[in-house]
C-alpha cells in the first residue's frame, strides 16, 4: 500500500475543496420492489411493557435465603452506620468497634449465605424439572 504523501492536495488543509466520496452500490439499490405495499400483512406480537415483571417464580426455601440475606445486609448498614456514630459523634472507642465487628460478621455471614445454601437451593430448584440420569448395569462383576 502506498504512503500517503503530505504533498497531495487532497491531503492538505487549507487548499480549496475538499474531495467527495462515493456512495456505496446498495445505497443506490432499491429497498422494495416498485409498487409494493409498505405495510406488512404479518401479525405483529405486542411490544413488552415497561417495568414488567420478570418471572420470579423461586422456591420457599430460596425466598428464606433471601430474606436472611436481606436481614444480614440491613445489619451491615446498621453496623455501619453505628461505628460513624459511635466513633465519629460520641467518640466511644468501644462501642466503635462493637460496631464494626457486628458489620463485619454480617458480611462475612452474608457472602457465605450467597455462595452456600441459597446456591444450593437455587440449584435444587432449577434440575428439580431434569430427570435424573440412568445407572448403567455394565460396571457390576455379576
Amino acid at each position: 500500500m502506498a504512503r500517503r504523501s503530505p504533498l497531495n492536495p487532497r491531503y492538505q488543509k487549507n487548499t480549496g475543496p475538499a474531495g467527495k466520496t462515493r456512495r456505496s452500490s446498495s445505497a443506490m439499490k432499491p429497498k422494495r420492489e416498485v409498487g409494493a405495499s409498505t405495510s406488512s400483512g404479518g401479525a405483529k406480537k405486542p411490544a413488552p411493557k415497561r417495568g414488567q415483571a420478570i418471572n420470579r417464580d423461586v422456591s420457599p426455601e430460596m425466598r428464606l435465603w433471601q430474606r436472611v440475606n436481606y436481614g444480614l445486609m440491613a445489619l451491615v448498614i446498621i453496623g455501619a452506620a453505628g461505628y460513624w456514630f459511635f466513633a465519629q459523634q460520641l467518640h466511644n472507642r468501644g462501642l466503635a468497634q462493637a460496631s464494626l465487628a457486628l458489620e463485619v460478621t454480617a458480611a462475612i455471614v452474608s457472602i457465605w449465605v450467597i455462595f452456600g445454601p441459597s446456591r444450593r437451593a437455587r440449584n435444587e430448584w432449577q434440575n428439580e424439572g431434569k430427570k435424573p440420569e440412568k445407572k448403567s448395569d455394565r460396571g457390576k462383576g455379576e
